[in-house]
């Protein structure tokens, strides 16, 4: 088990590399995807629609029936996102976290 547990962790990333617990080739999707719409001149957009759309392109252009997305990954996707790209403030519309401190 531990040799598998090793395994996820080698393609989930946090910081510059991606979100934290997104695995790494999903937060360079987003990432890319997110650009592509800033770049058509998109000033605001919706993360939830972006990651949509990597289901669509996994499940119906890849065939990939069981491919899975954890809806929770929005938020944090949308910060990491902002966080790298300063040159577009405000393209996701974020809210306070809510943490027991």
């Amino acid at each position: 088990m531990q040799a598998n547990r090793q395994q996820v962790d080698s393609k989930t990333v946090a910081n510059a590399d991606g979100c934290s617990g997104v695995p790494r080739d999903l937060s360079r999707m987003f990432e890319e995807l997110a650009l592509e719409v800033a770049a058509r001149g998109f000033k605001r957009y919706s993360a939830r629609t972006i990651m949509h759309r990597m289901r669509w392109h996994h499940q119906v252009e890849q065939g990939n029936r069981t491919f899975k997305l954890n809806n929770n990954w929005s938020a944090g996707l949308s910060r990491w996102f902002l966080d790298r790209h300063p040159e577009l403030p405000g393209f996701f519309e974020t809210r306070g976290r809510n943490f027991d401190e």
